[in-house]
């Protein structure tokens, strides 16, 4: 199982579970307690990511239905097939993504025989304006992409380029509400606790298959948007559902993915 040293070693208190999962409940990564707000909380597994998302900020006492930017929920490996009921915990998102694991949704296929439905795998697509990023790294240049591109051994579309160029990583804000692809931020090319080339190789030395294609986004349950950047594939942009392994191609090509963002 793919554990990413830069992501344990930051966040304490996370445990393994027997079977291959990720407890957050004594870790600095898990959302402050507050009054009338809990981070850890039993919901009814939907089949539907979003549902589930939305399901679990209402009973956390979030009073939204967007998850708190910087954070992710996770669903913990402890899905009940009689109650069809598990724990969520909501938690960082580098030290979600950053640990990739089995889960609760692996666990719901393994029962039931149903795959669990992603925004990103559908056909329909809502209209949302592209927003501002906030908590966004400091500045890159050119001659960063250009050292990417050589640690990567790929070509970055003109369009990733200038994107990044504009804005390095950061988060999509609260108050901008949420998007059809669950996407909450993007990965930072350089600084920040998992840059874009450190959270690559981590990924490939786990998952060979996924050689060649690139983490730059990730959702409300820590699951990579993957760039690819080589082969007859290259340009494509496809969701990485860690917990039961799925590739799902989202658009055939990165400007595609920017005008779906754009509408």
């Amino acid at each position: 199982m793919w554990r990413c040293q830069a992501a344990i070693e930051f966040y304490s208190g996370v445990q393994f579970t027997e079977g291959g999962g990720l407890n957050y409940a004594e870790s600095n990564a898990l959302y402050p307690k507050r009054p009338n707000v809990n981070p850890i909380l039993e919901i009814s597994y939907t089949s539907d990511y979003d549902l589930d998302f939305e399901a679990a900020n209402h009973k956390a006492g979030l009073n939204q239905k967007t998850t708190p930017i910087g954070h992710g929920w996770h669903h913990v490996d402890d899905y009940g097939p009689v109650t069809s009921k598990g724990t969520m915990q909501l938690v960082e998102q580098p030290a979600h993504s950053g640990i990739p694991h089995i889960g609760g949704v692996s666990q719901y296929k393994a029962a039931t025989g149903k795959t669990y439905v992603h925004p990103a795998s559908k056909k329909e697509w809502k209209i949302f304006m592209l927003i501002p990023l906030s908590d966004t790294e400091k500045a890159i240049s050119c001659a960063d992409l250009d050292f990417l591109e050589e640690v990567l051994g790929g070509r970055l579309p003109p369009e990733f380029r200038r994107l990044y160029l504009s804005s390095n990583g950061g988060y999509i804000g609260d108050a901008q509400g949420g998007n059809d692809l669950l996407l909450t931020g993007f990965v930072p090319i350089k600084y920040g606790r998992i840059p874009m080339d450190i959270a690559y190789r981590e990924l490939v030395e786990d998952f060979p298959q996924m050689k060649g294609r690139v983490p730059f986004a990730f959702d409300e349950g820590g699951n990579y948007f993957l760039l690819t950047l080589s082969g007859e594939e290259q340009g494509e942009v496809g969701l990485w559902i860690m917990d039961t392994e799925e590739y799902h191609v989202v658009a055939d090509a990165f400007p595609e993915f920017l005008s779906r963002l754009n509408q």
